[in-house]
C-alpha cells in the first residue's frame, strides 16, 4: 500500500508538471491572444523599408471602462491613440464610435482560438485569414509560438500579424496597395503587473 502510494504521488506531481502553461504555447486552454491586465505594456520598435531610422513605439493598458453596459479596456498607442479592446469566448474585439451617430459597434479582429485556413470579414468590412497557428517568431524580446494572420484593411494596406496567446502582438509587416513592404514593427520587450 505504502509503495502505491508513493506511486500515485509520483504520478500527480509528474501530471502537475508536465501541465505548467507556458504564455507561448498557443494550445493551453484559459489563455487569450492579448493579455489585457492595466498597466500592462509592449515596447516595439517599428523600421520602415529603406530607412535607417527606427521608431519606438509603445501600448499600454490604461484602464477598463464600461460602454453599452460592457466592461472594455482602454489600451493606449504611444499615450494619445485610443482604442477600446475586450477579449471575448472567440477572440479580441475593437469597439469603436461613429462620431456621426454616437453609437458604438464592436469587431472581432483576431479569432482565437482559431483553425488554419479560416477566412472572415468583420464588421469593420476588414478581412482576416488565419495562415498559422504556430509560427515560430524571433524579435528582440524573445521567441515566441504565434498565430499568423493576413490582415486586408483596404486595397492600399494589409499586413501580417503575428499574435502569441496571453502575450500579444509580436510582429506586425505591413505592405501597400502593391505588395511591397511599408514598415515592420517588433517587439522590443514587454511588461505584466500581474503574475499568472
Amino acid at each position: 500500500m505504502k509503495r502505491f502510494s508513493l506511486l500515485m504521488v509520483a504520478i500527480f506531481s509528474f501530471v502537475l508538471i508536465s501541465c505548467d502553461k507556458s504564455p507561448n504555447n498557443p494550445d493551453d486552454d484559459g489563455y487569450v491572444i492579448y493579455r489585457l491586465e492595466n498597466g500592462s505594456s509592449w515596447e516595439y520598435l517599428t523600421q520602415y523599408e529603406g530607412a535607417s531610422l527606427v521608431e519606438t513605439h509603445s501600448n499600454k493598458v490604461i484602464k477598463d471602462t464600461v460602454i453599452n453596459n460592457e466592461k472594455w479596456t482602454v489600451l493606449a498607442y504611444d499615450d494619445s491613440v485610443f482604442w477600446y479592446v475586450k477579449n471575448k469566448a472567440d477572440g479580441l474585439y475593437f469597439n469603436t464610435k461613429n462620431k456621426t451617430t454616437g453609437t458604438w459597434s464592436s469587431a472581432l479582429y483576431y479569432k482565437y482560438k482559431a483553425n488554419v485556413g479560416e477566412t472572415y470579414t468583420n464588421t469593420d468590412n476588414v478581412k482576416i485569414d488565419v495562415v498559422s497557428i504556430n509560427d515560430t517568431i524571433t524579435v528582440p524580446d524573445g521567441i515566441f509560438v504565434c498565430y499568423k494572420y493576413r490582415v486586408k484593411y483596404s486595397e492600399s494596406l494589409s499586413t501580417l500579424e503575428y499574435y502569441s496567446p496571453n502575450i500579444g502582438l509580436i510582429k506586425l509587416i505591413a505592405f501597400k496597395g502593391d505588395g511591397t513592404v511599408e514598415y515592420t514593427t517588433t517587439l522590443k520587450e514587454h511588461t505584466f503587473l500581474t503574475t499568472e
